[in-house]
């Protein structure tokens, strides 16, 4: 998963005015919008789980035709390296989930 701000001229109902906004993004869902000069914000809860299982669907489900494209363009380089992928992926996937939490868990809005 990942974190990803952004700024955004919207409308705040504090300052009755178009200011500047950071928006934080977990994943593709919006996690907090921060009004830049009053530091009102509005938080939202994001499923932690459900943002890990699409995020891994969707990775899932692109892996073959990436699989495809590697063995098309580096036959070879493809057929030797994939003993070693196919060990080393779990360890990789438990890491990138660990770092998801922790990202998660530093965004959570309390």
């Amino acid at each position: 998963m990942k974190v990803t701000q952004m700024d955004s001229e919207l409308y705040c109902t504090t300052c009755h005015a178009d200011t500047v906004h950071r928006v934080t993004y977990l994943n593709r869902s919006i996690k907090k919008i921060e009004c830049l000069d009053c530091h009102q914000h509005v938080k939202s809860q994001v499923k932690f789980k459900a943002e890990l299982y699409t995020d891994l669907v969707d990775r899932l489900g692109t892996k073959p035709h990436r699989i495809a494209k590697e063995l098309n363009d580096q036959t070879f380089k493809t057929i030797c390296k994939l003993p070693f992928r196919l060990v080393e992926k779990p360890f990789h996937l438990a890491q990138e989930i660990k770092q998801s939490y922790e990202d998660y868990k530093k965004s959570k809005p309390y």
